[in-house]
C-alpha cells in the first residue's frame, strides 16, 4: 500500500528587522547621532528653562525622524524617493517615445563598435598567432522605456534568445514551463510530488555558481468571448472538428464562449547568470559575444538535463522572436506591438493604451498557510496579471552573521524587559524563533536565497486599473499578503513583474 501523505501547514517567517544600532538605518542613525549632540550641547549653553525646553523638543523630532515609519520606510527614503522624482521630472527621464531615426543611428554605432572591437581581435590574433575568433551575432535592440533600452537580445546557435545586460553584466534566458498539472486538483501525494519537483529545480539552479538568480512568473491573459469564439472555430476547422462532428456540442460550446470571459495561464522560469562567473568559460570558447553565446547554450543544455533528472521539466527554451513577443505582450497586450510611448508616474505606468501599476509583496502570512494560498491571485482574478517571485543568491557568511548579530539583540532586550518586571510579547518571541531556525538552516548548509515577490495589473483605463486594484487587494487580503505599490519605480518595478528580462534581482 502506498503511504499517506498529509501536506501540514506553512509558516513564514517575519520580516528581519535587521538595523545597525536600535533597529536605526545608516541615514536615521547619523541624524539621531547628531540631533542627540547638537541637543546636549544647546542644553549646556541655554539657560535653565530654555536649554531644556529645546532640548526636549528637539529630542521629539529625532524620535520621530529617526524611528517613525511609513509604508515600510523611514522618512529619508520617502524624501531621497521625491527628490529624485523631481529631478527626473525636471530632466524628462519619465517620458519615453520611440524614435526610429535616432535608434537607427544608435544601433548602427553599436554595430561599428562591436566590428571595430572584432577587427582589434583579429589583429591581435595573427599577431600572436592564435586562432582567429569568431564573429559574434548582431544584436536585436529590444527599444524598451527605461534602463531597459540598454538591453540587447541574441540568437544563440542553438536559437535561445538572450538577454544581455550589459550594466550589470549578466545573461537571462527564459523557459515556458509546462504547466499541465493544476496544483490544486491534485490529491496530497501529487501536490507534494510537485513541490519537491520545485525544491529541487531551486537547489538545480542554485547549485551552480553562475546563476545569480532565479525568476518565476505565472501570467494570467484574458481573452474576450469574439477571440475564443474565432481561436475555437480556426481550430476546429482545421482539425476537421467541431460542427462536422457534434453540432449540438459544437453550439453549446460558442454559447458558452460566447458569455464568459476566458482566460490562459502561461509560465515562465528565467535563469539569470553572472558573467563574472563565466569568465574562464568564456575565454576557453573564443572570447566576446561569439563565446559567450556558445556557453550560454551549453550552460543551458546542461541545466535542463539536470532539472529533467530531478522531475523538473521544461516545455522549451523562448526563440528571440517569442522573448519579444512576451515582453511586448506585457507592455502593450498585443505580441506585435512595440511600445512607442511611455510615462512613469510616481505610482502607475503608462505604456501606449495600456496602465499598469506594480505592487511588490511587502509582507507573507503571518499567519499558517497550506501550500497553493497564492492561488488567490493567480487563479481567481479574471484580468491581465502576473505573479513573480524574484530569488536571488545571497552571501552565506553575511546572512550568517547577521542573524547572528540580531539574534543576540534579541536576547538582550529580552533579559532587559524580565529584568525590569515587563511582559515579553509574543511579537518578539516569534521573531526570535524565525532567527533561530534561519540559523539553523544557515549553519545545516543551506544557500542563502532572498525572494522578492512582484505583481503587476493592467488595465486601459484610470478607472479600470481602480477596480483591479481593488480585486487585487482583496485577493491578497484573503491569501494573507500585504502588498504596496512600488512608489517612483514603476518602471523597473513592472519590468521585474511582467517582462522576463531577468530584473528585479538588485
Amino acid at each position: 500500500m502506498s503511504e499517506h501523505i498529509e501536506l501540514e501547514k506553512v509558516d513564514f517567517p517575519r520580516r528581519p528587522k535587521f538595523g545597525i544600532v536600535l533597529g536605526l538605518e545608516l541615514w536615521p542613525m547619523v541624524f539621531v547621532g547628531v540631533m542627540l549632540l547638537l541637543s546636549l550641547v544647546l542644553l549646556y549653553v541655554l539657560p535653565f528653562p530654555f536649554g531644556l525646553v529645546v532640548f526636549i523638543v528637539n529630542m521629539a523630532i529625532t524620535g520621530f525622524l529617526g524611528w517613525t515609519r511609513i509604508k515600510s520606510r523611514n522618512v529619508f527614503a520617502w524624501a531621497r524617493a521625491i527628490v529624485e522624482r523631481i529631478k527626473r521630472k525636471q530632466d524628462k527621464q519619465d517620458e519615453y517615445r520611440l524614435n526610429p531615426g535616432a535608434d537607427a543611428q544608435a544601433d548602427a554605432r553599436a554595430e561599428a563598435k562591436a566590428e571595430k572591437a572584432y577587427e582589434k581581435a583579429v589583429t591581435e590574433a595573427l599577431q600572436w598567432g592564435e586562432d582567429v575568433p569568431q564573429r559574434g551575432p548582431k544584436p536585436i535592440s529590444l527599444k524598451l522605456p527605461g534602463a531597459m533600452n540598454e538591453f540587447k537580445l541574441y540568437r544563440t546557435p542553438n536559437g535561445l534568445g538572450m538577454v544581455h545586460d550589459p550594466a550589470r553584466r549578466r545573461i537571462s534566458v527564459t523557459a515556458l514551463m509546462k504547466n499541465t498539472r493544476a496544483f490544486t486538483l491534485q490529491d496530497d501525494q501529487q501536490q507534494g510530488d510537485l513541490i519537491d519537483s520545485y525544491g529541487n529545480s531551486m537547489d538545480v539552479g542554485f547549485s551552480r555558481w553562475e546563476v545569480a538568480g532565479i525568476i518565476d512568473s505565472d501570467v494570467t491573459s484574458v481573452q474576450t468571448a469574439s477571440q475564443a469564439r474565432d481561436y475555437y472555430q480556426s481550430q476546429a476547422s482545421e482539425s476537421g472538428a467541431g460542427e462536422v462532428l457534434n453540432p449540438v456540442a459544437h453550439q453549446g460550446y460558442l454559447d458558452y464562449l460566447s458569455k464568459n470571459l476566458m482566460t490562459y495561464h502561461p509560465q515562465y522560469k528565467t535563469f539569470v547568470l553572472d558573467l563574472d562567473q563565466m569568465k574562464t568559460q568564456i575565454k576557453e570558447a573564443g572570447g566576446s559575444m561569439a563565446g559567450l553565446v556558445h556557453v550560454a547554450d551549453y550552460f543551458m543544455e546542461s541545466l535542463a538535463s539536470d532539472l529533467a533528472a530531478n522531475g523538473f521539466h521544461i516545455e522549451r527554451w523562448l526563440d528571440p522572436r517569442e522573448r519579444l513577443e512576451v515582453v511586448y505582450e506585457a507592455c502593450t497586450g498585443e505580441r506585435e506591438m512595440k511600445p512607442v510611448g511611455a510615462r512613469d508616474y510616481w505610482n502607475k505606468l503608462r505604456i501606449n493604451e495600456c496602465v499598469h501599476r506594480t505592487f511588490i509583496i511587502d509582507e507573507w502570512p503571518q499567519k499558517q498557510v497550506t501550500p497553493g494560498f497564492m492561488r488567490e491571485l493567480t487563479q481567481k482574478l479574471r484580468f491581465r496579471h502576473t505573479v513573480t517571485l524574484v530569488f536571488e543568491r545571497g552571501n552565506t557568511e553575511n546572512a550568517l552573521r547577521k542573524v547572528n548579530n540580531a539574534i543576540q539583540d534579541k536576547d538582550i532586550a529580552m533579559g532587559i524587559q524580565e529584568k525590569m518586571g515587563r511582559r515579553v510579547s509574543l511579537e518578539t518571541k516569534r521573531e526570535l524563533g524565525d532567527l533561530e531556525r534561519l540559523e539553523a538552516e544557515l549553519t545545516s548548509g543551506a544557500t542563502e536565497v532572498m525572494p522578492r515577490g512582484f505583481i503587476s495589473i493592467t488595465a486601459v483605463n484610470d478607472d479600470e486599473l481602480e477596480s483591479n486594484q481593488r480585486h487585487l487587494m482583496a485577493a491578497a487580503n484573503r491569501a494573507g499578503l500585504k502588498l504596496l505599490p512600488c512608489y517612483n519605480q514603476q518602471t523597473a518595478a513592472f519590468f521585474a513583474a511582467a517582462g522576463q528580462l531577468g530584473v528585479g534581482l538588485d
